[in-house]
C-alpha cells in the first residue's frame, strides 16, 4: 500500500523528473525567510540541476518570505525574462544526449520530439535515453528504454531518423508523416505502428481535473445521487472555478470534450468488466469486482458502506471518473476521495468501506493502477 501511495505522488516529485529539465534555461528564486515552503527545496533543486547539467541560475533573497511585494518583478527575474525574449538569444538546440523521464504519460509532453505514450507497468517511472548522431536528414537515434510500452518520435524534413531502439535496428517504411509510433511487445521486440494512433490514457484519479471543457456530472434521479452531484459541482466551482453540467443518466449528452464524473448506486459493479470470466455470485450481498493482471477476479462485499472510485479505461478521448456505492453510505465513502487538491496524487482505483474512515489507507480493501487492457496492474494491492 505504501508503494502505491508513493507511486501516486510521482508526478509531483520533481526530483524524480529532473532529467526533463536538461537544456531548459531556469531561474530559481526563493525567499530565505519563507515559513511556508522551506528554502531547502530550492537549494535541493539547484543541486540536482547541476548534476544533470541544467541551465539554471539561483537567487536566494535573505529577508523575504513566501509572498512579498514585487516578487514577480525582482531585477534578476526581469533580466531573465528579457534575456529569454530577446531575438538575439540562441535558444538551446536538441542536445546530442538527453533523457526523458515519465511518471504518468498523460502528465508529460514531448522532449525534443520524443514522447512516451504508454508504460508497461503503470505506477512506475518510464525512461527513454537518447543519443543522436549526425544532422538533419542523416540523423540517427540510439535509444534505450525502461518500462516503456509505446513511444512516439517526431519526424524531420518529411522523413523519420534512422533508429536503433534497445539495441534493435528498427526498419522505417512509413513516409511523409509527422511522427513515428512504435510499440514494445515485451519480449518480442519493437515494431512500427503503421496506422494505429498512439493513445495516452489518463491515469490517477486526479487526472479528471485535466479537462478540455465543462465537466459533465451524471447521476440517477434518486435524491442521494443528485445531492452528491450537486455537492461535487459546488466543490469544483469553489476550488477550481470550474463549470459543470448536472445531468441525469437518461439525459445523456456526451458530445462535447469535457470530462465526465458519473455517480452510481447499484448492488454490484465490475471495475474491469471485459475480463471478468467468473460466474455470477449467488449472493444477496452487494459486491464489487476487479480483475488483476493474471486474470484473477477479486471480489469484495461488505454491509459496512461498500464503495469504489476509479478512472474508466474504456474512454480514449477524455476521462471518466466513476464514483460508486452499494448504498448511500458506500457512495459517501467513495466520494470522499474525489480529487479536490492538486499535488495530492491518487491511484487509478480505490475500493473501501467505512473502515477507511478510522484506518485511513490501512482500511482500504483494494487499490492500484490499470494496465492497457483495463485490468489491475501487477503492482496493485488486494486485501
Amino acid at each position: 500500500m505504501q508503494s502505491i501511495l508513493e507511486a501516486s505522488l510521482s508526478s509531483y516529485r520533481h526530483e524524480l523528473l529532473i532529467s526533463n529539465l536538461q537544456g531548459i534555461p531556469l531561474l530559481l528564486q526563493h525567499g530565505r525567510a519563507d515559513d511556508n515552503v522551506p528554502v531547502f527545496h530550492a537549494r535541493l533543486m539547484k543541486t540536482l540541476l547541476e548534476q544533470v547539467s541544467g541551465s539554471s541560475s539561483y537567487l536566494e533573497l535573505p529577508k523575504e518570505g513566501h509572498v512579498f511585494p514585487g516578487m514577480m518583478a525582482t531585477r534578476p527575474l526581469a533580466n531573465f525574462y528579457q534575456s529569454q525574449l530577446s531575438p538575439d538569444t540562441n535558444h538551446a538546440k536538441t542536445p546530442h544526449e538527453f533523457t526523458l523521464t515519465v511518471a504518468r504519460p498523460s502528465d508529460t509532453t514531448s522532449k525534443y520530439g520524443v514522447t512516451i505514450a504508454e508504460l508497461i507497468t503503470p505506477g512506475q517511472l518510464g525512461t527513454a535515453k537518447v543519443v543522436t548522431v549526425g544532422q538533419n536528414t542523416t540523423k540517427h537515434y540510439y535509444m534505450s528504454t525502461s518500462n516503456v510500452r509505446t513511444i512516439s518520435i517526431a519526424c524531420f524534413d518529411q522523413r523519420c531518423p534512422e533508429l536503433t531502439l534497445d539495441h534493435q535496428a528498427v526498419t522505417i517504411t512509413t513516409k511523409n508523416q509527422s511522427s513515428l509510433a512504435l510499440e514494445n511487445d515485451v519480449g518480442g521486440g519493437w515494431h512500427v505502428l503503421e496506422d494505429s494512433p498512439v493513445v495516452r490514457r489518463a491515469s490517477g484519479l486526479d487526472s479528471i481535473l485535466q479537462t478540455h471543457g465543462r465537466f459533465k456530472i451524471y447521476s440517477g434521479r434518486n435524491m442521494s445521487e443528485s445531492a452528491m452531484a450537486l455537492q461535487i459541482s459546488r466543490n469544483m466551482c469553489q476550488y477550481f472555478n470550474a463549470d459543470a453540467d448536472l445531468l441525469y443518466e437518461d439525459e445523456k449528452n456526451e458530445q462535447d470534450n469535457g470530462n465526465i464524473i458519473r455517480i452510481v448506486i447499484t448492488d454490484r459493479i465490475n471495475l474491469s468488466p471485459s475480463f471478468n470470466t467468473a460466474s455470477p455470485r449467488a449472493s444477496n450481498t452487494s459486491s464489487v469486482q476487479v480483475t488483476d493482471h493474471d486474470g484473477n477476479v477479486h471480489s469484495y462485499d461488505s454491509d459496512n458502506g461498500l464503495g469504489a472510485i476509479f478512472i474508466n479505461q474504456t474512454l480514449t478521448d477524455r476521462s471518466e471518473l466513476v464514483i460508486w456505492g452499494s448504498t448511500e453510505s458506500g457512495l459517501d465513502i467513495a466520494a470522499r476521495l474525489v480529487p479536490m487538491l492538486t499535488g495530492v496524487g491518487q491511484p487509478d482505483f480505490v475500493i473501501a468501506d467505512r473502515n477507511m474512515l478510522w484506518k485511513s489507507a490501512g482500511g482500504v480493501l483494494a487499490m492500484g493502477f490499470f494496465d492497457r487492457s483495463g485490468r489491475a496492474s501487477t503492482n496493485s494491492y488486494f486485501s
